[in-house]
């Protein structure tokens, strides 16, 4: 089953998929500085299926943000709110926030 793509940090980001379809959510990672991206809110019905990292690649140049890719699968039709925030893991409050409005048909 191929997946559906969304990516770039935006204030909110639509994705349209068909129940039972998997999207993925890609947004760049400055890991160096401390900053990773959390699934801060995961609603019933949304099921995180893989969370991985990509570095930016020989000959990148330092500084270069990585890309993390959250990989999420729809159980049934419905609408969703899905939820990231970047932080660095001794702040309480997220530097950033990616809002996912999802609609599943």
């Amino acid at each position: 089953m191929d997946a559906v793509n969304a990516g770039g940090e935006q204030a909110a980001m639509d994705v349209e998929v068909r129940a039972g379809e998997a999207f993925n959510v890609d947004l760049p990672q400055l890991g160096v500085a401390g900053y990773q991206w959390l699934v801060a809110e995961l609603p019933a019905g949304v099921t995180l299926v893989d969370d991985s990292t990509a570095g930016p690649g020989a000959g990148a140049a330092p500084g270069t943000p990585a890309q993390r890719r959250f990989r999420f699968m729809v159980e049934a039709p419905g609408r969703y709110r899905v939820v990231l925030a970047a932080k660095r893991a001794w702040e309480a409050q997220p530097a950033r926030r990616q809002v996912v409005e999802v609609t599943a048909r």
